[in-house]
């Protein structure tokens, strides 16, 4: 037997379910694609056993490349770093390096360790870095 005012007071809960599957199905996530390439860091002497830093400075910035696709930075949701890799023309390769760790920082966020290789392989010329869980 069908009881209205039972589906009188579960009407508010389809409404909402219903509205729910509404904005559920507005939204879809977009992705865009932000490529460094080329990127060229000059490791000059003397380096000493232990820590050496490298630091490159991003000027092609990230909320750059969302405008040219039509977003705002306000609406990024979330950033992830598919791959890392570096590659030499010294004829020593990464013979004097043991590994290479790559850390991010942006104003007002904390540094990320976002890739790592630890060892370099004997040898190489180019190497692709293990990414980081939190990168």
């Amino acid at each position: 037997m069908f009881d209205a005012y039972q589906f009188l007071k579960m009407k508010p809960i389809v409404l909402l379910l219903a509205i729910s599957a509404l904005f559920a199905s507005c939204g879809s996530d977009q992705t865009v694609t932000y490529s460094l390439k080329d990127v060229a860091f000059t490791a000059e002497g003397p380096l000493f056993e232990g820590p050496n830093t490298m630091q490159y400075e991003l000027t092609n910035s990230l909320s750059d490349s969302l405008k040219a696709a039509g977003f705002t930075i306000e609406q990024l949701e979330k950033v992830q770093l598919k791959s890392a890799s570096f590659s030499t023309s010294d004829s020593l390769g990464f013979g004097a390096f043991n590994s290479i760790a790559l850390q991010l920082a942006a104003e007002n966020t904390p540094m990320v360790s976002a890739a790592i290789i630890n060892p370099i392989p004997a040898g190489a010329k180019n190497t692709d870095l293990t990414i980081s869980k939190e990168a």
